[in-house]
């Protein structure tokens, strides 16, 4: 697969928060959030080579909390492994509006 860096697109804010309701009234009280910080971001994408992030969908062994991973991939898409994301702000509890 290639990354061109412009993989993506916008959506209005209408649609995300209707998507983000569907996903909340099919998973009540789940977490339905993750804040990463800018700074935390910009070390992801600063990696030699990074043409965009993946995030990945995980399971904390032991506890069975979900989480979210966050890889930069490079150019072929393969991870770039020396800053990976995780340790995110869940909502809730830290909830602001969409």
């Amino acid at each position: 697969m290639a990354v061109t860096g412009n993989e993506g697109g916008p959506i209005s804010s209408t649609e995300a928060e209707t998507w983000i309701n569907a996903f909340k009234n099919a998973n009540p009280g789940a977490v339905y959030a993750h804040l990463f910080g800018k700074n935390k971001l910009a070390n992801v994408l600063s990696q030699q080579g990074c043409m965009g992030i993946r995030i990945y969908h995980a399971i904390e062994p032991g506890t069975g909390a979900k989480k979210v991973i966050i890889y930069g991939v490079d150019q072929n898409g393969d991870g770039l492994t020396n800053y990976i994301l995780e340790y995110s702000v869940g909502c809730p509890p830290n909830c602001g509006r969409p």
